[in-house]
């Protein structure tokens, strides 16, 4: 599993890259910002990041799929004795590991600006887990989109899910806003997408 795992973070280093850079300048507009007086305009620059970064996860749950069907790296892979079903969770690992380490630079840069404000962090942990969960569950929608048509040759399927599904999901989020019933629903969208790409990768002929 760890080979795997090893493996699919070398082919899918430049989304890992593209992850780090878009954090790091997040981190940099939020922290400095506030110290260079930008507290109007900060906020404003921080949300097309977010956006971008959603649409990095989604594009890169689509590269996964679509490099094992266009690389037939699954029906290398099961000569060696590797069942599909360790393949997909090498896969969604490397996916969540993307995820968590985008938004752990996220919160040490909430923190930091808290701790800037000398406001007491305890106070806002509840809010801050809140933050922090929705902000993976809807990385985690976004990449669990992009799994559903990378598996398929059908161009159709690509063009609605990145101009059409991944906008619809990161609107619903802005709207819906961060409590625990956004929560609950994310996490259920988030389960039933992953069964979904599971069933395929599994049900498609190699």
């Amino acid at each position: 599993m760890f080979a795997l795992i090893k493996r699919e973070i070398w082919d899918q280093a430049v989304y890992f890259l593209a992850a780090i850079f878009l954090s790091l300048l997040f981190f940099a507009i939020i922290v400095f910002g506030e110290q260079i007086q930008w507290r109007e305009i900060a906020p404003g620059l921080s949300i097309p990041l977010f956006i971008v970064l959603f649409i990095v996860f989604c594009m890169m749950g689509s590269s996964q799929m679509y490099s094992d069907r266009a690389g037939k790296i699954s029906s290398l892979l099961s000569t060696l004795a590797v069942t599909r079903s360790r393949i997909f969770l090498a896969r969604i690992i490397t996916g969540i590991l993307v995820i968590l380490m985008s938004l752990l630079l996220m919160l040490v840069a909430m923190l930091v600006v808290l701790y800037y404000f000398s406001l007491p962090v305890h106070l806002f942990h509840r809010s801050i887990a809140e933050v922090s969960a929705m902000l993976f569950l809807t990385g985690l929608g976004c990449y669990c989109i992009g799994l559903q048509p990378g598996w398929t040759a059908n161009k159709l399927m690509f063009f609605v899910d990145f101009a059409f599904l991944t906008p619809l999901f990161i609107t619903f989020v802005v709207i819906k806003g961060f409590d625990l019933e956004a929560i609950a629903i994310l996490s259920l969208f988030d389960c039933l997408c992953l069964l979904r790409a599971y069933y395929r990768f599994l049900s498609t002929p190699l």
